[in-house]
């Protein structure tokens, strides 16, 4: 697997101890979107990829970003369920969900506030979000949510 940080696969150094999971790393680790913060490590033992995400203000962001985006999910996806089961599937999506959501809601952001980029800047797309459109509260939802439900994923090669 590729990196964004050069010699990705030798043991972390002393400043990389304290590198937490990425929010988004099955979009990194699929090559959907990209993170200036994220290190992906490819482990050829156990073929797992983890991405790493070195700032800890930019993951609490990640995070609020990601929860938000699950929130707003449940009609779009119709993740409705009736009963019991409805306050666990709508915090707990399933691996596919969770595939759709993020991949898509980063589309959406995209689309919403840089066309032209070719892939998602995960960091670059909230940062610049939050300078125009201020707090996650006052941003286009339903535009992001459009570029959600309508994206599909990348098909896997054989």
């Amino acid at each position: 697997m590729e990196s964004n940080v050069p010699c990705a696969n030798l043991a972390p150094t002393k400043s990389e101890i304290n590198w937490l999971p990425c929010v988004f790393a099955r979009p990194l680790s699929q090559r959907v979107a990209v993170c200036e913060f994220a290190r992906i490590n490819a482990q050829a033992k156990t073929l797992t990829t983890r991405a790493l995400c070195s700032q800890p203000l930019a993951r609490a962001a990640c995070a609020e970003f990601n929860g938000l985006l699950v929130e707003k999910s449940v009609f779009a996806l119709r993740r409705l369920n009736t009963g019991a089961k409805m306050a666990a599937a709508a915090t707990a999506p399933g691996a596919a969900e969770l595939r759709q959501i993020q991949g898509g809601g980063l589309s959406g952001l995209r689309d919403t506030l840089d066309p032209a980029a070719p892939a998602p800047d995960v960091q670059r797309l909230l940062y610049a979000g939050k300078l125009r459109l201020g707090e996650f509260s006052q941003w286009p939802w339903l535009d992001i949510i459009k570029g959600m439900a309508g994206w599909t994923p990348r098909r896997r090669r054989r």
